[in-house]
């Protein structure tokens, strides 16, 4: 209530903010009501009571802020009110509307294959565009069996159907620098000598297959560290290892904290 003054005080409450803060007094009334029917008392509550009124009413975590506060106020004796499991947040974009863009690029030859390599290094690798644009020949290193690429400090192994389309991409790529000789060795050269692709030609080249770039980095990386731990996801992907455990943490990841084990073999 407290807080509820001091914020109507600055601006006028939204019918929204009035409705919750009217809806968790209510229930925190109707415990109250339960307790007296119960021929309980605040001071005598104890944790039975509090665990069997929790099993027979759900969506009751206005009534846990309220315990939490009398505790603190020394209303109750200490308890333990059970904690509300976090929701897991959906994804921003579905793991197989994800997939299905990674086949329809493979499959679209109608697009430049430097936009089309890029959007996948999107898709699979939560790569940023301009990330990508920015990429050199020599972080792409491997043979004809495996093709790998360095986002990080750990180079990643390409699945064959990347690997395969980058793999003719570089080897046309060869032929036409050839012609052009020096200059930065850019993966993605633009038209302008010694100048990279530029980000907006990739973004206009894969508009038609509606590829949401930030959206599907982030719901890519949120896929990832629910398969391995957040700083290996960091050290391949090339993003910031707070970044990482962030949405570890947003999406209830139980990686936990993963040894460095770099750092342990390094020592040996």
């Amino acid at each position: 209530l407290r807080q509820t003054r001091q914020r109507r005080a600055q601006k006028p409450l939204t019918v929204g903010m009035f409705n919750a803060r009217w809806s968790a007094l209510r229930k925190i009334a109707s415990f109250l009501v339960w307790l007296d029917d119960q021929g309980v008392q605040m001071g005598t509550l104890d944790q039975r009571s509090v665990d069997r009124f929790f099993t027979h009413h759900r969506s009751q975590g206005a009534v846990a802020t309220f315990l939490n506060w009398a505790i603190r106020q020394k209303l109750t004796r200490p308890l333990m009110p059970p904690h509300r499991p976090q929701a897991r947040p959906a994804p921003s974009v579905p793991e197989d509307t994800i997939w299905r863009k990674v086949d329809e690029l493979l499959d679209d030859t109608s697009i430049p294959s430097a936009s089309r390599i890029i959007g996948l290094l999107v898709l699979v690798f939560a790569q940023r565009i301009s990330d990508c644009v920015r990429l050199r020949q020599s972080d792409v290193s491997g043979h004809e069996t495996t093709l790998s690429i360095t986002f990080g400090r750990t180079p990643l192994a390409l699945p064959e159907p990347i690997a395969e389309l980058l793999r003719r991409y570089v080897s046309e790529l060869e032929e036409q620098r050839t012609f052009v000789g020096g200059g930065p060795d850019w993966l993605f050269p633009g038209t302008t000598p010694h100048l990279h692709v530029s980000e907006a030609i990739v973004t206009l080249h894969l508009a038609p297959h509606k590829i949401d770039a930030r959206r599907t980095q982030n719901a890519r990386i949120d896929q990832l560290v629910q398969t391995v731990p957040a700083s290996v996801v960091a050290d391949t992907l090339g993003i910031n290892i707070g970044t990482a455990i962030r949405h570890a943490a947003r999406t209830g990841s139980r990686w936990g904290n993963y040894p460095e084990l770099r750092a342990s073999l390094s020592d040996e």
